[in-house]
């Protein structure tokens, strides 16, 4: 499965003692990932902010709906993570503020 969120938590693996990768990929590494695994109802958004599902969405060219959801990863799994930085989004934002920006990473697990 590929999940697609916009954080990474330790409550996300599924053992405590877990090794986890992280490769910070660019936004077309990720766009390929996502087309590679169509049909979409193989890729899971567990995006609960509205405007960043939004913004996430529009910067892939790709559906990524708003979806507060608890995601845990098995080892067969990717979780891609868009990453906001910068000062708070506000609600109903349609793009980054200036001097924001959302920054993508590959996380993968071994148990």
């Amino acid at each position: 499965m590929i999940y697609i969120a916009n954080a990474f938590s330790i409550s996300m693996l599924l053992e405590e003692n877990s090794k986890v990768t992280v490769s910070q990929v660019a936004k077309e590494t990720v766009q390929k990932i996502l087309i590679a695994t169509l049909p979409s109802d193989h890729v899971i958004s567990g995006i609960g902010h509205a405007p960043t599902a939004r913004i996430v969405s529009d910067m892939l060219e790709y559906p990524v709906v708003t979806n507060r959801i608890n995601i845990q990863i098995d080892e067969k799994d990717i979780l891609l993570v868009a990453q906001y930085c910068g000062t708070r989004l506000p609600e109903g934002a349609t793009e980054l503020p200036e001097g924001a920006e959302i920054k993508f990473f590959k996380i993968t697990v071994s148990y």
